[in-house]
């Protein structure tokens, strides 16, 4: 999404997937990644703005894309039917990969 490599945990990890459902013109909570997180776009579209650099990108159903590392975003469902994600995760188990502002 922004050009960053990718960021893993260093040993071991383990994967943790999530279904994210976000409602018609609704938005998720302001928050980082301390590793790289992968999102497919199931149902879309899916705007997700990055409040540090000020750039927003939109992604339609059926892409794939590595959300931003450390950086404060939000993610927005401007379309009529809401935006549906499948988030993929390498995580340290038992540790999360978010962090709300």
């Amino acid at each position: 999404m922004s050009g960053q490599p990718l960021r893993l945990p260093q040993g071991k990890a383990e994967m943790v997937a999530t279904a994210v459902e976000i409602l018609p013109n609704g938005k998720t909570t302001i928050h980082q990644h301390p590793w790289s997180r992968f999102v497919y776009v199931e149902r879309g579209p899916l705007r997700v703005a990055d409040l540090e650099t000020g750039k927003t990108l939109e992604f339609q159903t059926g892409q794939v894309f590595a959300e931003v590392v450390a950086q404060w975003h939000q993610g927005s469902a401007p379309g009529p039917r809401g935006a549906r994600l499948v988030v993929i995760d390498l995580v340290p188990p038992g540790v999360t990969n978010m962090t709300m502002r």
